[in-house]
């Protein structure tokens, strides 16, 4: 079993989902947030200082101060909207459009019935305008009495709609989900200011022990694009030592390869104290998703169901176990050194693709009902990137149409009724934690 490792100072990071966001605006209300979730919070309030980590002026973090539990903790916002320009209504249109037209067979199974519905919809929407046409052209002064007035009123309501719930909301999802040659610039800048952000965190003067990566939303795409890169400019860290010890390193690749998840998930703490041991410098112990478009990640991220296995077979996409050497079995790689007396040793470091092996992720969603009610962006993740991720299934709260951006907030009363979300996010952070060691007991989701 490896040595623990003391948690004295530790960093949580919000990014922010869709829409035009202000800055400050996710971080309040989330910073807010974290007394609700805790055991035993601190009389103390947060304190807003300015943030040293990220590079604009208009960005501050919160400072929760320790408790008997709970080290100091640190609350960032990633900010990336100033990047997204305004979308053009062709660039939303022709997303969705591909989409739409994308072949049968190509779909995901659950996703054929509704695009079928779609499309037969709008068959008979053009068919009942073209037949209104006709009528109209065979009595052209009823179609130019009726259309002068109509029109500019028509005009300004589409467009005001379309700017209100569209421009201004889904097509940020739009723009980077799609990876077409106009959006190759701005998706690769929010990567880019992700990657930075990060690589700060690890070499702040404050000392983190401990990083929490959260995404709401888009945010949580962008989480995951930005873990998988950063992990690979860290993943062959080492430190060489006459013995090193990899137990868990071992116990862990046979998990995986057998798709045990709920064991893998059990034993992701110790492997990053056992990894920190053997000089590997990655802090981000947890990634938390909150209404994640990642559930649909087989339509928005690969053209079939196929590709998007194969991306995640090849480690083009992580999975949660990772998938382990085709050829050795194992999570990790060897890497042969010489020590000082000339002796040879050999140490395992995890593999490009195995930012999962240690970072413990979980998916917090609401259900949907109708179509409406609740989240119908979010839903579960482990039947698309591995078993072991933890998701929260959480129903929301009554009367509540869209509850996409509910999932911090409300109180958490002491007596029931308790607030799910809430109690789903304070297992999904874990903040008392003043030491990780040993196998901690996995959290089971909570369901409501």
């Amino acid at each position: 079993m490896p040595s623990s490792k003391e948690i004295t100072r530790q960093a949580i990071v919000i990014i922010h989902g869709i829409g035009e966001q202000r800055p400050m605006a996710t971080l309040r209300s989330f910073a807010t947030a974290i007394p609700k979730i805790e055991r035993y919070p601190s009389e103390a309030p947060a304190w807003s200082k300015p943030d040293d980590i990220s590079e604009g002026f208009e960005h501050r973090c919160f400072t929760i101060p320790q408790t008997r539990t709970r080290p100091i903790t640190d609350v960032y916002e990633l900010y990336w909207a100033h990047l997204f320009e305004q979308t053009k209504l062709t660039t939303l249109a022709g997303w969705l459009l591909r989409l739409l037209v994308r072949p049968r067979s190509s779909l995901p199974k659950r996703y054929r019935r509704p695009v079928l519905l779609v499309r037969i919809a709008s068959l008979l929407v053009l068919g009942v305008a073209l037949l209104i046409g006709r009528l109209l052209v065979q009595q052209p002064w009823v179609a130019y009495l009726l259309a002068l007035p109509l029109v500019p009123l028509v005009y300004a309501g589409l467009v005001g709609l379309l700017k209100a719930f569209a421009l201004d909301t889904i097509s940020d999802a739009a723009r980077y989900l799609d990876a077409s040659p106009r959006n190759v610039e701005a998706r690769n800048k929010v990567r880019q200011l992700g990657l930075s952000f990060l690589d700060r965190l690890h070499k702040s003067e404050k000392g983190y022990s401990r990083i929490i990566l959260c995404g709401h939303s888009l945010g949580s795409v962008i989480g995951y694009d930005i873990l998988q890169r950063y992990w690979f400019t860290r993943s062959d860290e080492f430190k060489p030592m006459a013995s090193p010890i990899q137990d868990v390193l071992d116990r862990m690749g046979k998990l995986a390869k057998d798709g045990q998840g709920a064991e893998f998930r059990k034993l992701q703490r110790a492997l990053w104290v056992e990894q920190r041991a053997c000089g590997n410098g990655w802090r981000i112990t947890d990634f938390v998703t909150l209404g994640s478009p990642l559930a649909h990640a087989d339509l928005l991220m690969a053209d079939t169901e196929n590709e998007f296995r194969a991306f995640l077979e090849s480690g083009e996409l992580s999975a949660c176990p990772p998938r382990v050497d085709p050829v050795s079995g194992k999570l990790g790689r060897p890497v042969n050194y010489q020590l000082a007396d000339g002796q040879k040793r050999t140490m395992f470091t995890l593999r490009d693709n195995a930012v999962f092996a240690s970072t413990r992720w979980t998916n917090i969603y609401f259900t949907t009902r109708y179509g409406l009610l609740g989240d119908p962006i979010a839903g579960p993740l482990a039947g698309l990137f591995g078993p072991a991720v933890v998701d929260y299934r959480i129903a929301p709260a009554p009367g509540r149409w869209l509850a996409h951006c509910d999932y911090w907030l409300g109180e958490r009363p002491k007596w029931k009724p308790s607030n799910p979300a809430l109690e789903a996010l304070s297992r999904a952070l874990e903040l008392d934690l003043k030491e990780i060691v040993g196998e901690p007991t996995g959290a089971k989701p909570v369901i409501s």
